[in-house]
């Protein structure tokens, strides 16, 4: 499930993307999601046939926070 973020912090503007593996979808694709709403469950996957696990992977493809920023 690969989800879209569009923030905006102080006077930044933050756009990036928030990708969930072994889960299973509560949502339709394209679908607009609230805070707090539940957008899948955990899914079982892996060798031993029944753990419950979750991939979390956060990605952009724009810098987030570039050299200017004296913060980092």
């Amino acid at each position: 499930m690969l989800l879209e973020h569009r923030l905006a912090v102080d006077d930044r503007r933050l756009h990036f993307y928030s990708l969930y593996m072994h889960a299973t979808p509560e949502v339709a694709q394209d679908a607009a999601v609230e805070a707090g709403q539940r957008i899948a469950r955990m899914g079982i996957a892996g060798p031993d046939g029944g753990a419950a696990q979750i991939h979390l992977e956060m990605f952009s493809t724009e810098p987030l926070f570039g050299d200017d920023d004296p913060e980092w």
